[in-house]
């Protein structure tokens, strides 16, 4: 055993983490288990689902991971990367490289004049879009931040980010319960 410099024993770092991810484990567990329900739920799907690409497959895999565990930014962020590979794929196989290099503002705007996706679709694609940006973009602009969005609707920022998640990662499973541009 390893003695501090007043020759107390010292405690061992990893038995602290470890104790401190028990008790994490503990008071998280029926919020972890409520979202995990939320998610059977949502992925329950008559159609199955249709990926293209592994990293299509890998990104909906830590979606569903970062949403059940709390990891509110992450999802929003992980999905909107998923929504992108997912929607972009078939322009990909086809071989329309400029399409596949678009922003995904400008691919919005494309597939709307394309009508490749119905307009609402496209409407929650861009709303994802827009919560996402303050998490990537910094900006000057105070108004993007999660407080000043919460205040008015008598929420916390948490709060606010749990739900623009839950939107992020239900929006996920609708978008990959339709076949391509149906």
């Amino acid at each position: 055993m390893q003695k501090d410099f007043w020759g107390k024993t010292k405690r061992n770092k990893a038995e602290s983490w470890e104790n401190g991810l028990r008790q994490y484990d503990a008071s998280s567990f029926s919020d972890r288990l409520k979202r995990l329900r939320l998610l059977a739920e949502a992925m329950a799907s008559p159609n199955g689902y249709l990926f293209h690409g592994l990293e299509s497959v890998l990104l909906f895999e830590d979606a569903k991971n970062c949403f059940v565990f709390g990891q509110f930014a992450a999802c929003i962020l992980v999905c909107q990367a998923l929504l992108e590979h997912h929607l972009k794929g078939p322009y990909r196989m086809a071989g329309k490289d400029s399409v596949v290099q678009m922003s995904f503002k400008k691919f919005i705007e494309y597939a709307l004049a394309d009508n490749t996706l119905p307009d609402f679709l496209i409407s929650k694609l861009d709303e994802l879009r827009k919560k996402r940006n303050p998490l990537v973009h910094p900006s000057k602009d105070a108004l993007d931040s999660y407080i000043p969005k919460a205040l008015p609707l008598n929420t916390t920022p948490e709060e606010l980010l749990e739900q623009d998640a839950k939107d992020a990662i239900l929006l996920t499973f609708e978008v990959l319960h339709r076949r391509p541009f149906g």
